[in-house]
């Protein structure tokens, strides 16, 4: 017997709009990288301003042990071998404030420290 055309089952037709999963799926995927964008940025943030308190705390403190060794008549090399951290280095300079320039080292910090005498 030949089956008529109404018995056999046609194609689904395609819809004009993805199906729900595919849409959820890609919400979710948006949701999560739009968080994870913004933690990161926050953290980034974050620990940038709390690195940054700490480097001005420790050349604030090393600015103060300067001066309160200047002010004992400490001599200059002494007082940059007492002040020297890593990361940092000095140079002694007179109170006309002209000096050799000392080479930079990659990712070190230049205190000039003035010093009497």
């Amino acid at each position: 017997m030949i089956d008529s055309p109404a018995s056999v089952p046609s194609a689904p037709v395609p819809t004009a709009t993805p199906s729900l999963r595919r849409r959820v799926t890609w919400a979710v995927l948006g949701l999560f990288t739009v968080l994870l964008l913004v933690v990161g940025i926050g953290i980034d943030l974050g620990v940038g301003a709390q690195l940054n308190r700490d480097l001005n705390a420790r050349l604030a403190e090393g600015t103060y042990r300067a001066a309160n060794l200047v002010r004992a008549g400490v001599a200059p090399q002494l007082l940059l071998a007492e002040l020297r951290q890593p990361g940092t280095h000095g140079a002694a300079a007179p109170p006309s404030g002209v000096h050799e320039p000392l080479p930079r080292r990659p990712g070190g910090v230049f205190l000039p420290i003035g010093v009497a005498g």
